[in-house]
């Protein structure tokens, strides 16, 4: 990571009686992920947070939080993933849960792979797990990040409210 000191953000979604339109670019597709899917989650974990200069020097760390959280509830019904795949290769992934030991509903954090960000793959990835926490019966959604973050700009859509400096005590 940078010499910067963090500075966490939170953002909250409000959810009931929300649409969240999510699009596609031609040849890019959405679907549920399943414990099948580990391994090709792992490596969209690792190589979105690689290419966030903030992550830098934590990746590892920050690998093998995410990936024991998803690891832990996979096949929880509480919790759910979602994948982008472009000619049948994962290249994108967020994992949601309607309550987590984070206090976050986002437990992944949005991760596309470098050559495919950009073409608003993180939006629908976002826009779709909404869209699940609200059908779960969710009224408010919410993540923290590092202001800086590559998500953080991300987050930002579907009207969220920011809420700037927050607290992170359970960051890496």
């Amino acid at each position: 990571m940078t010499n910067a000191i963090t500075e966490w953000v939170r953002f909250d979604w409000p959810l009931s009686g929300r649409q969240f339109g999510v699009s596609l670019a031609s040849g890019y597709t959405l679907r549920a992920a399943g414990s099948s899917d580990l391994s090709e989650m792992r490596s969209i974990v690792r190589l979105a947070y690689e290419t966030d200069p903030v992550w830098s020097g934590k990746t590892g760390s920050i690998e093998t939080n995410v990936m024991e959280r998803v690891e832990a509830r996979i096949a929880d019904p509480t919790a759910h993933f979602v994948l982008a795949e472009c000619s049948g290769q994962v290249v994108g992934l967020n994992g949601v849960a309607v309550a987590s030991d984070t206090q976050m509903n986002l437990i992944t954090g949005i991760c596309v792979a470098a050559d495919h960000q950009g073409r608003g793959l993180g939006r629908a990835l976002l826009g779709r797990s909404l869209e699940w926490l609200r059908d779960q019966g969710l009224s408010v959604a919410t993540v923290t990040t590092d202001n800086r973050a590559v998500a953080a700009h991300v987050y930002r859509h579907f009207d969220a409210e920011r809420v700037d400096n927050v607290e992170y005590p359970g960051a890496f």
